[in-house]
Parts: C-alpha cells; sequence; structure tokens
C-alpha cells in the first residue's frame, strides 16, 4: 500500500513515517524501482545520519540527513526537481 501510494502520485515529495522495523526501507526500494523505470530519481532524507545511511544501504536511494538538504536547498546548492 505505501509503494502504491508513495508512486500513483503527482505530489513532488514522497514520505513514508513508521516504527523501526516495519519495512519502510524495503518499501522504498521497490518504489525506488520504480520512480526508476519511469525516469524519475529518487533522493532520501532522514533525521539523523544512521538512518539516512541505512536508507540509502537498503533501498538504492542517494540519502542524507535533512539538515544539510535544508541548507543546501536554501542557499541555492541544491534543488529537488
Amino acid at each position: 500500500m505505501a509503494v502504491k501510494r508513495v508512486t500513483v502520485t503527482d505530489a513532488p515529495v514522497a514520505v513514508i513515517v513508521g516504527q523501526a522495523g516495519t519495512g519502510k526501507t524495503f518499501a522504498l526500494d521497490a518504489a525506488r524501482d520504480a520512480w526508476h523505470r519511469t525516469g524519475l530519481r529518487a533522493r532520501g532524507a532522514a533525521l539523523a545520519a544512521k538512518a539516512a545511511w541505512e536508507l540509502q544501504a537498503g533501498s538504492g536511494i542517494l540519502s542524507q540527513t535533512i539538515a544539510p538538504l535544508l541548507q543546501n536547498l536554501d542557499n541555492g546548492r541544491d534543488r529537488l526537481y
């Protein structure tokens, strides 16, 4: 259900929230595959560095913590599209 919700949408940002061990990374790996097949690039963000690393390692989605992502967006060094 989560994979369908985040891949079948026009929203520019998709969020999956859940407790540890509930399958978020597994779902995002499937979502990444779906996005990749349609030519979209996925980016991951998490509050903690360990969570960002685990997201990237488990899903193949380039990930980082939220703070530097927001800082880079604010100063124009990055963009989401």
